[in-house]
């Protein structure tokens, strides 16, 4: 079975090899286009205004897109477009260290089940299996009413919640690497325990689940977006995605910008990094199968 199976496997919903592999070039280099931009807005948003993010004007709140605010202004009169670009910072910043802790945590975890003896890999592959039944966000919301709310704390819960999937995923590659004929060959020359998994188990067992968390990437954005919204999240009046989401909630009939643009940010950011990823995902898989 391959890492593409592990993740979608046949009968459940995910896309095909096949599908996967006959994504266009253009949409490819459009989506990579798109994470470029979104990355200088994280890394350089003052590249593209001047403007402050925080800035409140209540003579002009709730003035609708044109020349002076090219996404309109929210209820305290603060800049749409200024705070999605800012907002790009939070959001993208709660997604990626989710997702980094994620990897981190299920990689200890599917080491340990993997080269950890037959009841160390029993039990917790069957508690990494409750987890998994559990909807992630459920978990994360558990997560934030034992440990409270804020930034910390949503990038602590959401990676709480991947990180089941990502051990699962770690242990087949490390399982795989482990009965491998080179990783026999050198137990045999007595390499020691530590080197061999640091040299020859890790590296291995760890590519093919780097590509995929590029894919998780866009799941944890959406997670970090959500809790956001419910308040659980980045503080007002700091720009977060999911937080101006909230914010426009109770202006939607008259003063849709609010909330339709931080909106429009989350969701094309969230399908360019699925169409790389899953670009690369294929590539991946087209490498195995060779």
């Amino acid at each position: 079975m391959t890492t593409v199976d592990a993740v979608f496997p046949a009968g459940v919903g995910g896309p095909s090899r096949t599908r996967l592999r006959r994504i266009g070039r253009p949409t490819v280099v459009v989506a990579a286009a798109v994470l470029v931009l979104v990355a200088f807005m994280v890394v350089a948003p003052g590249l593209f205004t001047d403007a402050s993010p925080t800035d409140t004007d209540p003579v002009n709140a709730l003035a609708g897109p044109g020349a002076s605010h090219w996404f309109g202004t929210d209820q305290l009169g603060r800049d749409v477009f200024t705070r999605v670009l800012y907002g790009a910072r939070s959001s993208l910043l709660l997604g990626l260290g989710a997702i980094a802790l994620a990897v981190c945590g299920g990689t200890v975890l599917g080491l340990a089940c993997a080269l950890g003896g037959r009841v160390t890999d029993q039990v917790l592959i069957r508690l990494t299996d409750v987890l998994i039944a559990l909807p992630p966000v459920l978990l994360a919301l558990l997560v934030i009413a034992v440990l409270g709310s804020g930034t910390t704390n949503t990038v602590i819960a959401i990676a709480t919640a991947l990180i089941p999937l990502y051990g699962r995923l770690v242990r087949t590659e490390a399982m795989v690497v482990r009965r491998s004929g080179y990783v026999e060959a050198a137990v045999g020359l007595g390499l020691r325990r530590g080197v061999l998994v640091a040299r020859h188990v890790l590296p291995n067992a760890l590519g093919p689940v780097l590509v995929l968390a590029t894919v998780g990437f866009g799941t944890a954005l959406i997670y970090a977006s959500a809790l956001s919204f419910l308040g659980l999240g980045t503080r007002p009046p700091t720009p977060e995605w999911g937080l101006m989401l909230s914010e426009g909630r109770d202006f939607l009939q008259t003063s849709w910008w609010i909330s339709v643009f931080p909106g429009a940010a989350i969701t094309v950011t969230v399908i360019a990094v699925n169409v790389v990823g899953r670009y690369a995902q294929s590539q991946l898989a087209g490498r195995t199968a060779r």
